[in-house]
């Protein structure tokens, strides 16, 4: 019976999907005319654009040659749906194996489908989604191979992954060191074993990606120039403070100050648009949200489980899910500096950490695991959860005027 109720649910946040999409405009979203305008460039001159081309195009191509073969944007938008029917498969598979239960696996891929920053991604012309897709996919294989990397196949797919993922957004890069730093972790610093379980994932991912890295090297001295190195594509809003306070205030969670956090709180502002749409992407601008303040009240409990998961993972003396707290670490210390090196409210928003919906749901389910009352309600958690996401979430039509 609850494998029947989840499934329903299932079917009610993919109609929500749906719906998005249907009623979300191409141009609305982050960045979206920059782009749009990689899009038709790469339509129009059928060649890879250069950096300093357009606001957007120092990112990785491989996003924007997929889109740039299809025959207008609302189909690019339904792509992005394909893309998330495809991370869907993907929990499943996970949970799947690592649960061996099939209605825990169904509820953590509705808790997947059901995160707000999953959620207000999906319908938006932009790299970030899909390279977020990409990046699990590559967590997932890694995590069930990461001790069978002396086998030549597994190097070489690893590596496939990995670089695809590096031709979609540089983001990859760290996860890319998280494995090399994890393996090297495992390998107990043994250089010779070491360099055999890599060795190939290095040059195969290199082969695949390594010619964006180092044209942009040999052009313009840096392999990760960004928009912000050409005078043309500077930003000139006004810069948001980053002083001490910026980093600890926590005044948003005192009142609820879901559109406004980024602004002047890093925590706020990360919060705030990972559990709600805090940089507006589809909800528009309110004085206050009663439906939103629940939705976040709501994301509490998993929040707790997830750190509870987190402590339980590092104390265990062995388990494989430690490689996550790796990568959790390194890609917040990378947003982290980047909101210091883009001193601005838009560099604070959780889409940026995307690509953690794994693990989070990961550790998540650690925090479940000695608690049986807590398995046996959470399904049903989970299912109140969707329906407020829905509530909140499902696009009126005059919110797009």
């Amino acid at each position: 019976m609850m494998k029947i109720i989840i499934t329903l649910f299932l079917i009610l946040s993919i109609t929500l999907q749906i719906h998005n999409i249907y009623t979300y405009p191409p141009t609305r979203g982050f960045d979206s005319l920059g782009h749009i305008q990689n899009i038709t460039k790469m339509q129009s001159e059928k060649r890879l654009l250069l950096p300093e081309e357009t606001p957007q195009s120092y990112h990785p191509p491989l996003y924007y040659l997929v889109a740039s073969s299809f025959p207008n944007l609302k189909i690019v938008q339904w792509f992005n749906f394909l893309v998330l029917l495809t991370l869907g498969a993907l929990v499943f598979y996970f949970f799947k194996r690592v649960i061996d239960s099939t209605i825990p696996a169904l509820s953590f891929l509705l808790l997947m489908t059901s995160l707000p920053v999953v959620v207000y991604m999906v319908p938006q012309i932009s790299n970030e989604f899909f390279s977020a897709v990409l990046i699990s996919s590559t967590l997932i294989f890694y995590y069930f191979k990461r001790e069978l990397l002396g086998k030549f196949s597994n190097q070489i797919i690893l590596g496939m992954l990995v670089g695809l993922s590096l031709l979609s957004k540089s983001t990859a890069l760290v996860f890319f060191l998280t494995i090399l730093i994890d393996q090297l972790i495992l390998n107990k610093l043994d250089f010779k074993k070491y360099f055999f379980s890599t060795y190939l994932l290095f040059f195969s991912s290199l082969l695949i990606s390594g010619w964006f890295y180092i044209r942009n090297f040999l052009y313009y001295g840096n392999p990760l120039v960004t928009n912000i190195d050409f005078p043309q594509w500077q930003y000139f809003q006004e810069p948001g403070f980053r002083d001490l306070l910026f980093y600890i205030n926590l005044k948003p969670f005192l009142y609820f100050d879901l559109f406004h956090a980024h602004w002047y709180s890093f925590w706020g502002g990360t919060f705030y648009s990972f559990f709600y749409d805090g940089s507006n992407a589809l909800i528009p601008v309110q004085q206050f949200s009663k439906a939103g303040v629940l939705l976040v009240i709501q994301s509490l409990p998993f929040v707790y489980l997830f750190f509870k998961g987190c402590i339980h993972t590092l104390r265990s003396p062995s388990s494989r899910g430690k490689f996550f707290l790796l990568y959790i670490s390194l890609l917040f210390m990378a947003y982290f500096f980047y909101t210091l090196k883009l001193p601005f409210y838009s560099a604070v928003k959780a889409s940026y950490l995307l690509s953690l919906v794994v693990p989070f749901t990961y550790f998540v389910n650690k925090g479940l695991e000695k608690s049986l009352v807590l398995k046996a309600a959470f399904p049903f958690y989970v299912c109140i959860y969707t329906l407020v996401v829905i509530k909140n979430f499902w696009i009126q039509t005059y919110w797009m005027r």
